[in-house]
This record gives C-alpha cells, structure tokens and sequence, in this order.
C-alpha cells in the first residue's frame, strides 16, 4: 500500500515475517500468528472505525526492530493480543489509535514505548525497556477491561536518566502501577510526593515562586509559617 492504498488487509499463518517497511490500507489489518520482524516496520490505517489486530506474539528477527501500529481514523482501534518481544526485544513500539487494548501479557523493547491512546489492559502486563534514556509514555487514559483484576508493572533497566510518563506526568523508572481500582490513588501519591519534595527545597532556598506554589498547593511548611 505504499503507493496505493488497500481496502482490507488479513494474513494467517503460523509464522508472518514483516520485511517490508509499511503497510497502509483504509479497512483492517488482521495478522493471525506469530510476527517476526525484518526491519523496522508500521502498519497503518485511515478508515473509520478501521482495526489493526495482531492475535499472535511480535518479535524482531534478531537485530531489534521499531514497529508502529497506527490507526488514525475516527474510531480506529488497535488490538494486541500476544507477547510482544517476549523472545527477541522490539527496538520500540508505538501504538496510536482512539482506542487501544494489550492483552499479550508482556511488551519489551530496548527503546521507548508510547501509548498514544486510551488504553485498556485485558490482562496484566509487563512493559519492560533496556536501554539508556528509554521512555515508558502512556499518554492518555489508563483502564483495566474489568475492575479490580489487571495490574501494570513498568520497568525501565537501563542506564539512567530513563523514565515513565503516565498521562503526561514523569515518574521515576522502576514504578509499579495498578490498573486496578487503586490506580488513582498510588499514582496521586508519586506524584505529590516527588514534585512537593523540589517544591518544599526550593521553597526553603528563598525562591518565592516556589513559597507561592506552596501556599497555593496546601503544602505544610512549618520553618516558612506555610500552611500551618
């Protein structure tokens, strides 16, 4: 499809190598079995309400491969159902679709992973990255497909700085997250706790920017007479 579009896409196999680059269509993708990639790769669709689909694991050939999977229509949806580099690491991956849902358990790259979309975990979920400077971004809504029974445990390894990005806000790598019904409060907790710590430290320094965000984010600063 990289000069003309197709329709529909669906491919079955016990084995799929994913050699070419692209793959663009304005309908579904379907990818039954096990991907293997041969080079960086992205497989996109623009019709509404379009679905991509992989129902078996994704992993690269040996040499990690970066793999994108785009549905950028109205009401596009990515499905993932399998591991994705549970046997040889992605170089990384992006998922971007108005909805989005991770099933396969594990998603390890050695470089970053975004998440552009809502994104729903229909099982609990690893997401691992290896390398220096990687970046874990989930950038949008994050929601078990049922409550209280999926978790997500981000873990960044690589030589710092690295770093987590949930919903727009950086948390310190190595985080546990739930998805589960105390999700909102373990995430409220990190980040209070972390920005109010430079707050409290630059507030103490003199930098009245930093008293005034004090004041006004209720934080106690007793050596200041701040919110007590």
């Amino acid at each position: 499809g990289n000069t003309a579009t197709f329709n529909q896409l669906g491919m079955a196999a016990s084995a799929i190598a994913m050699n070419g680059g692209s793959i663009t269509t304005s309908g579904n993708q379907t990818y039954t079995g096990a991907i293997t990639l041969g080079a960086d790769a992205s497989a996109q669709t623009s019709g509404s309400n379009a679905v991509i689909t992989t129902s078996g694991s994704i992993n690269s050939d040996g040499t990690a491969r970066a793999l994108a999977l785009n549905a950028s229509g109205t009401g596009g949806q990515v499905l993932v159902e399998g591991a994705v580099g549970n046997t040889a690491a992605l170089g990384a991956l992006t998922l971007n679709a108005s909805a989005m849902q991770v099933n396969g358990g594990s998603v390890t790259t050695t470089g970053n992973q975004t998440y552009s979309g809502p994104l729903t975990l229909g099982s609990s979920t690893q997401m691992n990255a290896t390398a220096a400077n990687a970046v874990v971004t989930l950038a949008n809504t994050l929601n078990a497909d049922a409550p209280g029974n999926r978790n997500l445990n981000v873990s960044i390894t690589g030589t710092t700085p690295n770093h987590a990005e949930v919903q727009g806000f950086t948390v310190a790598a190595g985080r546990m997250f739930s998805a589960a019904d105390d999700a909102a409060r373990r995430l409220k907790r990190v980040l209070w706790n972390d920005p109010g710590t430079g707050v409290m430290r630059h507030a103490d320094a003199g930098y009245e920017i930093a008293q005034d965000c004090a004041r006004e984010q209720g934080l106690k600063l007793p050596s200041l007479g701040i919110g007590v």
